[in-house]
C-alpha cells in the first residue's frame, strides 16, 4: 500500500472512530448538557400522560420542546432549566411553572401550578385523582383524556373557583362537597346505603364523591370490635378516599352501632385532630352504648373501652358547638349530628340532637325527610 492512501485510511478511521465516541446517530434522549436538562415530576400522588413543555414559540409546532410524564411521573427536557414550564392535558394548558422554578430536578406539584393559589391548587389535585386512571391510589394516568373530552372555559372556571363540577368526558369533576364516607352498622354492609347514595346522586353529588366501607367482621358485637373497625375507617379514609378524590376532609354518616366505631376514630384515632373529618352525621347509633343490648352485643356495655372513651371528657372534640361535658373542650370547625328514634342515648353533647319518633331504626336509612336532614348536616363545612 502506498504511503499516501495508507495515511488516508488512518486518518478515516480516526474520524469514525472519534465520531463513534460522540455518539453519532444514537438516541439522543436525556442524552443533553446535564446542568440544562431538567430530570423531573409532576406529583399529586404521581401523574403520568401530562404533557410537560418548554413555554416558548416552538410550542405546537414540530419543533416543540416537551415530554409526557411517565414512570411515576417522571419527564425530561432538555435545555429548560431557568425556562417556564407550562402543563398541558392533550393540548389543553392547566398550568404555568415560573423560569425561577425551573432546576435540574424541577418538582411540579398543584401548589406550584396554581401560582400560590390554595382553591387552584386543591382543585388541581382533585382534577388528577377524579379524571384520570387509577389501580393503585398512588399512580394516576391521564393519557385517555383528548383536547375534544374538554370545554377549556369550564375547566378554567373550575380550576379558577367560579364554577364547582366540570365535566371531563363522561367523569364529572366536582370540589363543591367533600366526599362521603358511609359506615354500616352491625350484621350490615355497603349496600345497605345503595338509597341513600341515589339520593345525593339525585342531589348533585357526583357518584365518585360516595363511599360505603364494607367492616371487616360485621356480624360482631364482641367486645372491642369497633376499635378494630374504627382502624378500619380511618385506613379507608386515608387511604382510599382522600387519594382517589383529592379532598382534604370527609363527611362520615354512620348508621346504629357505626355509629360508635366512627365515634371512636374521631377521638381516639386522630380523626377529629388530624383535619380530615368535616361533618359527622350519626343515624340512630349506640355512640354512648346501650344498657338495652349489651347482653347481646357486649361492645355496647358502658364499660368497655370504646364506650367510655367516646363518653368521657370531650364528647364531640372539634366541634363547633359548645360541649357542656367537656372537660375541657377543644373547638374546632366540625359539626356533629345525631338523628334517634327513642332514646337519647343516641346523641352527645356539643352535638345537634333531633329525635324522630315516627322513623323505625332501619328506616333512617331510607327516609326521604331524615335524607334532607342529612343533606343540610353535611353542607354545613364544604371544602
Amino acid at each position: 500500500m502506498k504511503k499516501g492512501r495508507f495515511l488516508d485510511l488512518a486518518i478515516l478511521i480516526l474520524v469514525s472512530l472519534i465520531i463513534s465516541a460522540c455518539g453519532s446517530g444514537g438516541d439522543h434522549t436525556g442524552e443533553g448538557n446535564p446542568s440544562t436538562t431538567v430530570n423531573g415530576q409532576l406529583q399529586a400522588s404521581y401523574i403520568n400522560g401530562v404533557k410537560v413543555c418548554v413555554n416558548d414559540s416552538s410550542l405546537g409546532t414540530a419543533n416543540e420542546n416537551c415530554d409526557t410524564t411517565k414512570n411515576q411521573g417522571n419527564f425530561v427536557l432538555e435545555n429548560a432549566v431557568g425556562k417556564d414550564l407550562v402543563v398541558l392535558i392533550d393540548t389543553i394548558p392547566i398550568g404555568i411553572i415560573s423560569a425561577d422554578q425551573v432546576t435540574t430536578t424541577t418538582i411540579i406539584t398543584p401548589a406550584a401550578m396554581s401560582g400560590g393559589d390554595p382553591v387552584k391548587a386543591q382543585r388541581l389535585t382533585a382534577f388528577f385523582h377524579q379524571a384520570g386512571s387509577t389501580t393503585d391510589n398512588q399512580t394516576y394516568d391521564m393519557s385517555a383524556i383528548k383536547a375534544t373530552d374538554i370545554d377549556p372555559a369550564a375547566l378554567a372556571g373550575y380550576l379558577n373557583g367560579t364554577i364547582d363540577t366540570v365535566m371531563i368526558g363522561s367523569i364529572t369533576v366536582n370540589s363543591a362537597h367533600n366526599p362521603i364516607v358511609f359506615v354500616h352498622g352491625l350484621a350490615g354492609g355497603a349496600s345497605d346505603w345503595n338509597t341513600m347514595k341515589q339520593n345525593f346522586i339525585d342531589a348533585g353529588w357526583p357518584s365518585n364523591q360516595l363511599f360505603a366501607i364494607s367492616l371487616s367482621n360485621p356480624d360482631s358485637g364482641d367486645v372491642g370490635i369497633n376499635i378494630i373497625h374504627a382502624g378500619e375507617i380511618r385506613d379507608y379514609i386515608n387511604n382510599t378516599v382522600l387519594p382517589q378524590t383529592g379532598a382534604s376532609r370527609v363527611d362520615i354518616i354512620a348508621f346504629s352501632m357505626g355509629g360508635l366505631a366512627s365515634m371512636y376514630y374521631v377521638h381516639a384515632l386522630n380523626g377529629a385532630t388530624d383535619g380530615k373529618v368535616a361533618d359527622v352525621v350519626c343515624l340512630d347509633a349506640d355512640v354512648q352504648g346501650s344498657t338495652t343490648w349489651s347482653w347481646l352485643i357486649p361492645d355496647l356495655d358502658q364499660s368497655t373501652p370504646v364506650v367510655t372513651a367516646v363518653r368521657t371528657y370531650d364528647q364531640t372534640p372539634g366541634g363547633v358547638l359548645p360541649d357542656p361535658a367537656g372537660t375541657p373542650h377543644v373547638a374546632g370547625n366540625m359539626t356533629y349530628t345525631f338523628y334517634w328514634q327513642t332514646n337519647s342515648i343516641c346523641a352527645l353533647d356539643g352535638g345537634v340532637s333531633q329525635q324522630w319518633v315516627d322513623v323505625s331504626h332501619l328506616d333512617f336509612l331510607t327516609n326521604a325527610d331524615v335524607f334532607n336532614g342529612i343533606k343540610t348536616a353535611v353542607q354545613q363545612n364544604e371544602n
